[in-house]
């Protein structure tokens, strides 16, 4: 009997080692890596539900917590205070979207603060497993938008992993080209030839790539986008952190796409205004 079991145990090793080879042990290592991280995010972002601070205090690097919510101050106590009070008892949220690239996850959530809707992205490094450093962005909900859609729904899955790569590629071409320098004429290389681009936007564009065409080379001035500050993706979704202005409002544009078959054919944003250095909570600035 234990010359069989010590067999199937051989086996067994056996077969880890032959899958592990075959898939590649340091791809499976960056996929757990990528939900832990994802993880980590969830209960935290989940702690003013869940009325606890216990993810905080255990995800949330107890000395270097670096904020650039520019009306927080720097280090995890000002949260773990705020859960603590029960100022943020009433908060509800969904997390619909989280992706994770190197050191950083990225969250796409719906929240209801106060009463009022409202929509985030939030932006975590992580350095030793512990959270080092948060950036966000946040604007009302309106709904419906200009496309008549919703401004957080539409698809989630995360597919396309081979791709990551290339469709930020991809996404920091179009930045640059379209958004920054506006110099792009041919947007075929960007977008479906079928005119599919579901837009999820707060600024008044509809669906569709000749829309978002008009919007863009009749604007002028009143939207510009001076800066890109980080580009991350994880297969079929990208999102940028640019800088800019909107209206003449220095402003912080973080964007969200989805990608299909080499084009980008979904977007999503989220846009805040930075206000004057002289109210910050922190010096770390906005970016």
């Amino acid at each position: 009997m234990k010359s069989v079991k010590n067999l199937s145990f051989m086996v067994l090793t056996l077969f880890i080692v032959n899958l592990l080879s075959c898939s590649g042990g340091g791809a499976l290592d960056e996929e757990f890596e990528k939900n832990y991280k994802k993880s980590r995010v969830r209960s935290i972002l989940n702690s003013p539900i869940t009325n606890t601070t216990t993810y905080i205090e255990k995800y949330i690097n107890p000395t270097t917590y670096i904020q650039h919510n520019l009306s927080m101050p720097n280090g995890r106590q000002y949260l773990i205070d705020a859960i603590a009070s029960g100022q943020m008892k009433d908060t509800q949220l969904t997390t619909w979207r989280v992706i994770a690239d190197g050191d950083f996850a990225l969250a796409h959530t719906d929240y209801l603060l106060n009463g009022v809707p409202r929509i985030a992205f939030d932006l975590y490094r992580f350095e030793n497993d512990l959270i080092v450093e948060h950036w966000d962005n946040w604007q009302d909900k309106v709904e419906p938008t200009t496309s008549g859609r919703g401004a957080i729904n539409g698809n989630t899955g995360i597919e396309e992993l081979e791709k990551t790569q290339a469709y930020k590629a991809l996404v920091e071409r179009f930045t640059q080209e379209v958004l920054l320098s506006r110099k792009a004429t041919d947007y075929v290389q960007y977008f479906r030839e079928d005119d599919e681009y579901a837009q999820h936007t707060v600024l008044p564009i509809t669906d569709g790539v000749a829309a978002f065409r008009t919007y863009i080379e009749n604007i002028g001035n009143n939207l510009q986008h001076t800066r890109l500050h980080r580009i991350l993706g994880e297969g079929n979704f990208v999102f940028t952190q640019s800088e800019g202005y909107l209206n003449g409002v220095h402003s912080a544009f973080y964007d969200l796409y989805r990608l299909y078959e080499g084009k980008i054919v979904e977007h999503w944003d989220v846009i805040e205004s930075i206000p004057a250095q002289e109210t910050w909570a922190n010096s770390n600035g906005k970016f």
